[in-house]
């Protein structure tokens, strides 16, 4: 259906272009200055953000630098159409043009080019997150991508390109703090190491997280009501406090090879309510995310080639209470003597190596790629302090937890493993200077469920300088993970090795116009339908993981930027989507259907910056049976105020206030029963920094 679909949508863009067909040329240097920053994330190779085959978005340094960010999560709330969320563990999620998980594995993320996925959980690894001293820019594309980049590039795709990537002079040093204990540093350097080009990233943080987050009910709560008892935690903190360090190198020994090795450490991570709903001070991850790989480029002749290879080893261990101590056993009832409490390790491997040829050809420009990935979780280590049985949890003798197998029961989970083989071929079509059609198509075969197709197709339409028009369609797939396929009996949630991936159509148009120097702005429609949608459905046993219906959605992006005075501008943009169940006609839950950001920046004096940053959130609908009512919309302020003086060069002082207004908001919770009272977010917080550039 999807090979009829595109050759349909390519055959149309064709039949539209076919009058103008000429021997094209590529746009000039001049060009690609005017439509804007190039990415190779749409093609595989540069391309203008602006004549780009998606809906791509590229957030630069320096309005990293104006939001006043500390993390890579606070930079995502620039993105047109994304909203940024936290769930249940107190981890963001990046909700892409409606879809809301948990996980978060419609999105993949990259650094440098390079996934950072954990084929476990899904999505990128638990509680990772990045600081941004060491972000160069984030490119992203609004839309799917696996025609290009294979799984999880399902709703978007995000690359984040580090300093030490792109800059051939580097040295910073910087410190910040402020309230809820926030302390932190970096260093970047860049030096010569016998002849090689090196640049080390240091950094780290720790903050102790808002303390007046409350949990004001939590899964313990509704029984205590019924059964008299007082074991709940709840009202009470929220852990959100968390340690991280990171380590990068970069080393480019000539123009053709570059080399990286990185480590990125979080600490006594606080889960806010876990994956059980329950407020206590003992959840919490720690994870180690170790790093290598290289990039190879060179040229044969007319032919640009591409090899490029990664290791990424995560190591993570999760602490959760899934019941307190006085609580009432079903199974036995009485009272628990004690809290029960599992501690869930496991170690995964994302091994890939792929190689891609990119030639021009006359009017056409031809890329075909190749490659595979392996991927697999070991050293898994389930330890509890219960047992789990028909009618509910049993304690242990001792307090003590232990390795589930001496319990006589089987993990969370076993050790998994598959291998993935993919192949895909592009063809960028210069119809005429004005128009180019790209058409593409990527095959990926997986060892435990066997092939999926995605193709793309797009037309890129510049009548003038000033004017881009995208017709664009695409298909994307997300495959399932190790827990959802391979989970065991003893499990609260079984898996389903008959499991299909996700898959999703998407349909969008971008007009965008710059009206004048100072005045640009785009609009962007889009329409998805996915099918065999991964979701937990209860059974008369126990809940299992199974493909669904689907849902559908659409919706509108809108971005502008005006600049009425050299020492004003206003950047912004406003999104509306709309998601259902395909099956019940429902609302998508969770993600909003209105989003609005703007940024008000001042500069009134060389060495002085004032921004003015706004953040709308409204409309999140319940899931059905939620019988609360729909959270409340929000806006929150934020201001960043810098100075650079001029006399001391290289000095810059930084001070933001996040949520001025101190205004309370809340992020929501997926059971009602289990925390009524939501995530609520954090309140007014005080961040100074102070960096040298050398």
């Amino acid at each position: 259906m999807r090979l009829v679909m595109c050759s349909v949508v390519m055959s149309c863009f064709a039949l539209m272009a076919g009058a103008e067909a000429q021997e094209g040329r590529a746009p000039s240097s001049d060009l690609d200055a005017f439509f804007g920053p190039k990415t190779e994330l749409a093609t595989g190779y540069d391309r203008p953000e602006r004549l780009a085959p998606g809906v791509v978005e590229t957030i630069t340094r320096d309005e990293i630098e104006a939001l006043g960010a500390i993390s890579f999560d606070e930079i995502m709330q620039r993105a047109a159409g994304v909203v940024v969320q936290k769930n249940r563990v107190n981890d963001p999620v990046f909700t892409f043009r409606g879809v809301y998980n948990e996980l978060n594995p419609q999105v993949l993320i990259m650094i440098d080019g390079s996934p950072i996925s954990d084929p476990v959980a899904g999505g990128r690894p638990i509680a990772w997150n990045m600081l941004t001293p060491a972000i160069e820019r984030v490119e992203i594309i609004r839309g799917p991508g696996s025609s290009v980049f294979g799984a999880d590039a399902y709703t978007g795709v995000v690359n984040i390109i580090t300093k030490g990537a792109v800059r051939e002079q580097l040295s910073e040093l910087g410190v910040f703090g402020g309230n809820f204990g926030t302390i932190g540093g970096y260093a970047l350097k860049t030096f010569d190491v016998g002849g090689a080009r090196a640049a080390l990233t240091l950094q780290g943080r720790r903050t102790g997280g808002d303390p007046d987050q409350i949990g004001l009910a939590d899964a313990q709560s509704l029984a205590d009501t019924i059964f008299g008892t007082t074991a709940s935690g709840a009202p009470g903190r929220l852990r959100t406090d968390r340690s991280e360090i990171a380590a990068r190198l970069n080393l480019k020994p000539n123009d053709s090879l570059t080399i990286f090795a990185s480590y990125d450490g979080f600490f006594n991570t606080g889960s806010a309510y876990a994956s059980t709903f329950h407020v206590d001070d003992f959840h919490e991850f720690n994870n180690h995310l170790v790093s290598g790989g290289f990039g190879f480029r060179t040229r044969a002749g007319e032919t640009r080639l591409d090899v490029n290879g990664r290791v990424l080893w995560n190591n993570l261990s999760a602490r959760t209470l899934v019941a307190p101590a006085g609580a009432l056993s079903p199974a036995t009832f009485a009272l628990i003597p004690f809290d029960l409490r599992n501690q869930f390790d496991y170690e995964s491997i994302d091994a890939r190596l792929e190689a891609a040829a990119v030639r021009d050809v006359g009017a056409h420009t031809i890329r075909f790629g190749a490659g595979g990935v392996h991927q697999r979780g070991y050293d898994i280590l389930d330890r509890r302090n219960f047992v789990i049985s028909p009618s509910g949890l049993i304690p242990a003798a001792s307090p003590d937890i232990v390795d589930v197998l001496s319990l006589g029961q089987l993990p969370n989970s076993s050790g998994s493993k598959r291998t993935i083989g993919f192949v895909s071929v592009q063809d960028e079509w210069r119809l005429s200077p004005e128009l180019t059609l790209t058409a593409g198509l990527r095959f990926d075969h997986y060892s435990v469920f066997g092939g999926t197709l995605n193709p793309r197709a797009s037309l890129v339409w510049a009548p003038s300088l000033a004017t881009t028009v995208k017709l664009l369609y695409g298909a994307a797939f997300r495959a399932p993970t190790f827990l959802e396929y391979r989970t065991n009996p003893g499990a609260l949630i079984a898996g389903n090795p008959d499991l299909e991936p996700e898959t999703i159509d998407t349909y969008e148009v971008e007009i965008s116009h710059r009206f004048a120097d100072e005045f640009s702005a785009s609009v962007s429609g889009f329409y998805f339908k996915s099918e065999d949608a991964i979701a937990v459905i209860n059974t008369p046993t126990v809940p299992t993981f199974d493909n669904t219906t689907g849902f559908e959605g659409k919706g509108v992006e809108a971005t502008f930027s005006i600049s009425p005075l050299a020492s004003l501008s206003l950047k912004g943009h406003y999104a509306y989507q709309r998601v259902t169940m395909r099956d019940t006609g429902m609302r998508y839950a969770d993600a909003p259907a209105h989003s609005a950001f703007a940024d008000l920046e001042f500069k009134p004096s060389e060495g002085f910056r004032a921004n003015l940053i706004a953040s709308y959130v409204g409309e999140r609908a319940r899931a059905f049976g939620d019988p609360r009512p729909p959270l409340d919309d929000y806006i929150r302020t934020d201001l960043r105020l810098a100075w650079r003086p001029p006399q001391l060069q290289g000095l810059e002082a930084n001070l933001a206030i996040k949520n001025i207004f101190d205004v309370e908001y809340a992020d929501p919770t997926t059971s009602y029963l289990l925390a009524p009272g939501d995530f609520p977010r954090e309140g007014r917080s005080i961040i100074g920094s102070l960096s040298k550039s050398f």
